[in-house]
């Protein structure tokens, strides 16, 4: 039971699916606003106050995301959190430095720069100095050290970059004399989607996300505080980053030797391998997929 018919699912063709397989066991989902008797007036009643909870979440995601919009125009940050080497100002639109922070920052960029240190280096490096990642953990995760190599926030952009990215508004604010870092909206657009699959406790529904980058032109910049990296450190430590590619692993299978090997025609990663079982037939299958690409 739930409160409103909405709490089930805001999606009237996914709650259809939840009552229908309720009733394959002998058993009914009902809300305090159901207005149905089984009547076809009843299913005509319950449809409507269906189609009404998808198009108020529709409006209400839409008035968030128009919000969220017109302040990064104004050269506001939306986050949740700040990224790291940053606070928050006092009325968490903007950034300001975090000293102890960005002197890790600092370091990475240096030993991945200038001493052209891997990546796995760096984090035994960082390990072995007893210093903690943002959520207090003393491993550092090699994809979160490659973000902050490739992140915007620390690579110092001129007035004449940062004037290209943001409103005429936003730049009349700025020095023309200081560097700046950016703070990018939009820099992903993500797809979600609801995909079933059969289990041995009968069928489940999960979503699946694909992940994809878009074009410059595409998002919205907000300008931050200089990380006082120099951008020479920033520039070699992401020329090193191209050569420094993950390879596929072999899924545990010592008799593969294409680890590293496959690439991806379109944009040339390296390929990793997957592994997909299929529960109702007792199997499971291996392929490779671009690491980039959808799963």
């Amino acid at each position: 039971m739930a409160q409103d018919r909405d709490r089930f699912a805001r999606e009237p063709a996914y709650h259809y699916l939840l009552r229908k397989e309720f009733e394959e066991r002998g058993t009914q989902i009902r809300a305090l606003n159901d207005r149905g008797d089984g009547s076809p007036e009843g299913e005509l009643s319950d449809g409507i106050l269906d189609q009404l909870a998808k198009f108020e979440r529709a409006k209400m995601m839409e008035r968030t995301r128009r919000g969220k919009q017109r302040k990064i125009r104004e050269g506001k940050i939306v986050a949740n959190r700040a990224a790291f080497g940053f606070d928050f100002n006092a009325t968490r639109d903007g950034y300001v430095i975090n000293p102890d922070q960005m002197e890790i920052v600092r370091r990475v960029f240096y030993m991945a720069g200038v001493e052209k240190t891997t990546i796995y280096a760096i984090r035994q490096d960082l390990k072995r100095r007893g210093l903690r990642t943002p959520s207090g953990k003393a491993d550092w995760d090699h994809t979160f050290i490659r973000g902050l190599l490739l992140n915007d926030l620390y690579k110092p952009h001129t007035f004449e970059e940062i004037r290209r990215i943001v409103s005429p508004e936003v730049a009349a604010r700025l020095d023309p004399e200081t560097r700046h870092g950016v703070w990018w909206s939009g820099r992903r657009a993500f797809e979600r989607k609801v995909v079933s699959e059969n289990t041995p406790d009968g069928r489940r529904y999960k979503y699946r996300y694909k992940v994809t980058e878009r074009a410059p032109e595409d998002r919205v910049g907000v300008p931050v505080p200089d990380a006082g990296i120099p951008r020479g450190w920033v520039d070699a430590a992401r020329e090193v980053l191209k050569n420094n590619r993950r390879p596929a692993r072999s899924g545990h299978r010592e008799w593969e030797l294409s680890g590293g090997i496959l690439r991806c025609a379109e944009c040339g990663r390296a390929m990793t391998a997957r592994t997909c079982p299929k529960p109702d037939s007792g199997r499971t299958y291996l392929y490779y997929a671009c690491v980039a690409g959808a799963y």
